[in-house]
């Protein structure tokens, strides 16, 4: 049984930003039951040993700001705020 996911994606910034290579992570899910164990740090780690061994130089991420699991899952794997972001309908 599959009790969740996490990838990610390498990005390359553009030249002007001196082409470097950055670890951008897509998501992540795990049911429930299974949250709180510690697997979601593992998968976590996982995904940046792969980017590491890629010579990738950041990581990033994005949550949604009423996401309080994600934002702890942040902290705790070192991951700093740097953006904000906005929107509005029009």
């Amino acid at each position: 049984m599959i009790v969740g996911f996490s990838y990610g994606s390498i990005r390359i910034t553009p030249p002007y930003f001196g082409a470097k290579a950055i670890g951008y992570w897509e998501a992540m899910m795990l049911r429930k039951p299974y949250r709180k164990r510690g697997i979601g740090d593992e998968m976590t780690r996982q995904l940046m040993n792969w980017w590491r061994s890629r010579k990738v130089c950041l990581f990033e991420g994005e949550r949604l700001v009423n996401n309080c699991n994600a934002e702890r899952n942040f902290e705790r794997l070192g991951f700093k705020i740097e953006l904000v972001k906005y929107r509005r309908e029009a």
